[in-house]
């Protein structure tokens, strides 16, 4: 596996245990988007955003979709927990720095989406980073 689908998969075991305290069955929070909406649902957005956090090391920018019908109250009242628990989730793994509300444009004007996102750390640069020497010229090349 690379470092990305290890931030993946610890990112997904985070959420489908915090979500699960709220609620929401194990079969209703996806790795990836799913193929068909069914809500209440979550989901690790891609792709991931990579950059720099400081010198020594690199992170992933992830974001998690929680959403909801909005038809339904008790769903639309449960919404709170969700995004709570996907910040908790990403606080497991990583940073969470932010949550949102999000428009989806499939499903029609009754669902409600937050974005949850934070940083995971994905590799860490080595402090000693390799001396370069020069390499003797074979005599062939040498004038």
């Amino acid at each position: 596996m690379t470092p990305l689908a290890d931030v993946r998969t610890a990112l997904h075991a985070a959420l489908v245990e915090q979500l699960g305290y709220v609620g929401l069955p194990a079969d209703s929070i996806h790795a990836i988007a799913p193929d068909e909406l069914a809500t209440p649902t979550a989901w690790i957005v891609s792709p991931f955003g990579l950059r720099p956090e400081d010198p020594r090391t690199i992170v992933a920018e992830v974001s998690v979709i929680v959403v909801v019908d909005g038809a339904e109250p008790a769903q639309l009242a449960n919404l709170d927990d969700l995004t709570a628990a996907a910040w908790v989730a990403l606080e497991l793994v990583g940073t969470a720095t932010l949550a949102g509300p999000t428009v989806l444009s499939a499903g029609g004007p009754n669902l409600h989406a937050v974005t949850v996102s934070g940083d995971v750390d994905v590799d860490v640069r080595t402090l000693c980073p390799p001396a370069l020497e020069l390499a003797e010229l074979p005599r062939s090349i040498r004038r």
